[in-house]
């Protein structure tokens, strides 16, 4: 089957079986790296398609710290992006590309959240209740 007649497949579909049921949990996964685009192959998978950093900008200090925690995020995106990670290939560059973006979420995640605990009053973060739930 080639990609261009498989661009309506999705990976939700296919792993709910909604599609081509007669495939078994090998064949489905064979399927979905040969057959589906990369954002639906991490739907395969039940994973996110798309991470997202708030920052939180109430003063100067939230500036700085912001600077700081940028800056690390992207020199360790950058290492991970250069194979300075530690992480081991597989040999299957579907595989690979897929591990490298859950690590790269994992990363901006915690960004995130580093974000958030600097600019709580308490420094300790979401107990306080400070940014818990910002977007």
């Amino acid at each position: 089957m080639n990609r261009h007649d498989t661009k309506d497949l999705g990976g939700h579909a296919l792993r709910e079986k909604l599609i081509l049921p007669n495939l078994n949990a090998k064949q489905r996964e064979q399927f979905a790296q040969e057959n589906l685009s990369d954002e639906q192959y991490m739907l395969f998978h039940r994973k996110k398609v798309a991470s997202r950093i708030t920052v939180p900008l109430c003063n100067h200090q939230h500036v700085k710290d912001a600077i700081q925690v940028l800056r690390k995020t992207a020199n360790e995106l950058d290492n991970l992006i250069r194979g300075r990670s530690g992480l081991t290939k597989t040999g299957y560059a579907k595989t690979d590309m897929y591990r490298t973006v859950i690590f790269a979420q994992l990363i901006v995640t915690h960004a995130g959240s580093e974000l958030k605990r600097r600019a709580s009053p308490t420094k300790m973060g979401f107990p306080d209740g400070s940014f818990m739930n910002a977007k």
